[in-house]
């Protein structure tokens, strides 16, 4: 048969979770007389998010029923404007999230790597060069606090509030780093990586006897994502050593009694 418009499919819809209660199930749920308890929240407190019906007559929202909090602040109490016989018939009906009323926040340990984009995976670099001038530079976007940055001046970190500060994007030296100084600036807070620990990881090399140029990490890690000092002195990352897997690679040898920090987290 002909038609004008488009075509009904036969597809299944989604459904709706339904609660089932009595009467006798009412009772006193956070000082709140003639409530329920749901097992599922109700998106913003808001009455006309579930259809409650009671010996299969539906009931008006706001007036023969109300949302409440439990002890916690989740809305998951249904209060009814008057008492209920023990054997009356209830059962609810979850509509779903309404638009802009939600009050879910995110569960716990819900947010996993893969989900995050690329640049909230790796430490942010800005690299700069000193002039014997200038005591301000700019950073690529605004970190949390100083605190949250790792400045380093010729390999030298340098400490929050004492050397530096810092006011959105702007990074200002108490004194001017000398002309042709190099400067980094790493930003360890939220954009910088996935935290899997509460802490860092920390690996000790003390060279004995003859030089080496490698190091063994107790896990593999990219070299950005790690912070090599050698006798107190930070390292470049890609000049002054590379890292393939969890092995470090120096530009230069180490030489007898040199000692090497790596941290980093897992």
């Amino acid at each position: 048969m002909s038609y004008i418009g488009r075509p009904f499919l036969n597809v299944p819809a989604n459904t709706f979770a339904k609660e089932d209660f009595t009467g006798a199930d009412t009772g006193t749920n956070n000082s709140i007389t003639n409530s329920i308890v749901l097992s599922r929240e109700i998106p913003g407190l808001n009455a006309s998010n579930v259809e409650v019906f009671i010996n299969n007559v539906r009931q008006e929202p706001d007036v023969a029923y109300f949302i409440r909090d439990d002890s916690t602040g989740v809305p998951i109490i249904i209060e009814f404007s008057e008492a209920l016989n023990s054997n009356d018939s209830i059962y609810v009906i979850h509509k779903g999230l309404g638009p802009g009323t939600e009050r879910t926040g995110i569960a716990a340990g819900s947010v996993t790597a893969t989900m995050l984009s690329d640049n909230l995976k790796e430490f942010t670099l800005n690299s700069f060069t000193g002039d014997g001038t200038d005591t301000t530079f700019t950073l690529a976007a605004a970190p949390n606090n100083a605190n949250s940055l790792l400045v380093t001046v010729d390999g030298i970190v340098q400490k929050p509030a004492t050397n530096y500060s810092v006011s959105s994007t702007t990074l200002t030296f108490t004194s001017a780093p000398s002309n042709n100084a190099e400067i980094e600036v790493r930003d360890l807070g939220i954009r910088t990586s996935v935290r899997r620990g509460t802490g860092f990881t920390t690996d000790t090399l003390t060279v004995s006897g003859s030089s080496t140029s490698t190091m063994a990490l107790g896990s593999s890690v990219l070299a950005d994502d790690v912070f090599i000092s050698i006798n107190g002195i930070m390292q470049t990352p890609t000049s002054a050593y590379t890292i393939s897997g969890a092995t470090v690679t120096f530009a230069a040898n180490l030489s007898d009694g040199d000692v090497v920090v790596a941290r980093y987290q897992r």
